[in-house]
C-alpha cells in the first residue's frame, strides 16, 4: 500500500506546513502587506449612515399622506417587515409621529401622521 506524501495530495501544495516552514523575511511580510492593501480596496467602506434618515422619511410621508406597505416602512424605520407587521393602529414608532393601519385584502398599508401638538394657552387675566 502505497502513502502519499499531504502536498502530493495538495496538488504540490504543503496542507500541513509546520511552524518554521513559514516565510517571515521580510520581503514575505511585504507582499503580505500588499495582498492586504489590495483586499481592502476590493470591500468599499460602509456608507455613512444619516442619524435624520429616519426622521426626514417620517416628515415626508406625512406631509404626503403617502400610504405605505409594510415592507416599506419597515425600510424606511430601519426594521424586519415582520416587527412592523406586528404592530396596530396608533403605534409610535417615534415620538411626534403615529401609525394608521388599513388592511386591504392581505395587504397592510401603513399611513404617517404627524402628532399635532396643543399650544398652551396661557390663561386670561381678569383685568
Amino acid at each position: 500500500m502505497a502513502t502519499t506524501d499531504a502536498s502530493e495530495e495538495a496538488g504540490g501544495l504543503s496542507v500541513r506546513a509546520p511552524v518554521e516552514a513559514i516565510d517571515t523575511s521580510p520581503r514575505a511580510r511585504d507582499v503580505l502587506a500588499a495582498l492586504a492593501q489590495f483586499a481592502a480596496t476590493l470591500v468599499p467602506p460602509p456608507a455613512p449612515v444619516d442619524p435624520l434618515a429616519v426622521a426626514r422619511g417620517l416628515a415626508e410621508a406625512s406631509a404626503l399622506g403617502a400610504w405605505l406597505s409594510t415592507p416599506e416602512l419597515a425600510q424606511l424605520l430601519g426594521m424586519a417587515p415582520g416587527t412592523v407587521r406586528g404592530w396596530s393602529t396608533g403605534h409610535r414608532p417615534r415620538p411626534g409621529y403615529t401609525l394608521e393601519r388599513r388592511k386591504e385584502g392581505t395587504a397592510l398599508w401603513w399611513r404617517v401622521r404627524a402628532e399635532v401638538k396643543a399650544k398652551k394657552r396661557k390663561p386670561e387675566r381678569p383685568a
